[in-house]
């Protein structure tokens, strides 16, 4: 249907075929390493695959040891073999739907560790698809994930932030958010394509984590490569097939110490 009409369809995948969250919560916190947990599902949902065994001779009494954890996880039909390294399987998520059950469970959770209000969230993401204002939101997930203490001892690489956003952003069901979408040879953080035909806007968002060793000028190398890397992202030829006819912004945002230092929409 994109192909044929430049437009997603109006749902994206049955329903029926998502693993019931359950059994998602039940891995999560079977066993003492909550936060290891999150780390490893927050990987999985924002990268391209993991390298990892698969155990197929455990008992329900050693289950919630951690090293089963993606074992599990591709038992359940939450991940798929992708590749193969050298002897060892690369495991990623198999679908849309799936990688949305993932943004779910994370979105529960950080709106009882940081008490988020997901219905404000709700209505900034409405803004988003109705007057094209991705700031606001930007603004209040960046200040609420500032103010979380304990996520940071589980979230602090910038895929850790990018996996945070992308739950944020999701919430609503107006954009299919993607994460490392192949663009013109390069990979981009984070895209979001309009589920509604009344949405006309769509974007790219790539991030920059400011490290504590890096120097200003550092720092400024990452920020003119981040504007870089979006235009070309934004002339890529295969952004009409993805896009469709929407107007797409490609924005640029630098991380530093948990707080959304700066901003930016690049003109492409």
């Amino acid at each position: 249907e994109l192909v044929g009409s430049g437009r997603p369809p109006k749902q994206m995948l049955d329903p029926n075929t998502r693993t019931d969250m359950s059994k998602l919560r039940h891995l999560m916190e079977v066993g003492d390493e909550l936060d290891i947990r999150l780390q490893r599902m927050e990987q999985i949902a924002t990268t391209r695959g993991v390298t990892t065994e698969i155990y197929s001779d455990f008992d329900a009494l050693h289950m919630r040891e951690l090293k089963y954890f993606e074992s599990l996880l591709f038992y359940y039909g939450m991940l798929t073999i992708v590749a193969e390294d050298f002897v060892r399987p690369i495991l990623g998520v198999p679908n849309e739907n799936v990688r949305q059950q993932y943004y779910d469970y994370l979105r529960e959770y950080y709106a009882h560790e940081m008490s988020v209000n997901l219905t404000q969230i709700g209505n900034l993401a409405d803004a988003v698809g109705s007057r094209a204002e991705l700031r606001p939101l930007l603004d209040y997930a960046m200040q609420q994930y500032k103010a979380s203490a304990r996520l940071h001892t589980a979230i602090e690489r910038e895929r850790n932030v990018q996996g945070y956003l992308a739950a944020m952003l999701s919430i609503g069901g107006l954009f299919s958010v993607v994460q490392e979408q192949e663009l013109g040879g390069g990979y981009a953080d984070i895209v979001m394509i309009p589920l509604k035909p009344q949405i006309t806007h769509s974007w790219i968002i790539e991030l920059k984590n400011r490290r504590a060793t890096d120097t200003d000028q550092e720092v400024e190398t990452k920020w003119a490569e981040a504007a870089n890397q979006l235009t070309k992202y934004a002339t890529a030829p295969e952004i009409p097939t993805i896009f469709g006819n929407t107007t797409l912004h490609t924005v640029r945002i630098l991380i530093d110490e948990g707080k959304m230092v700066r901003c930016e929409e690049i003109f492409v």
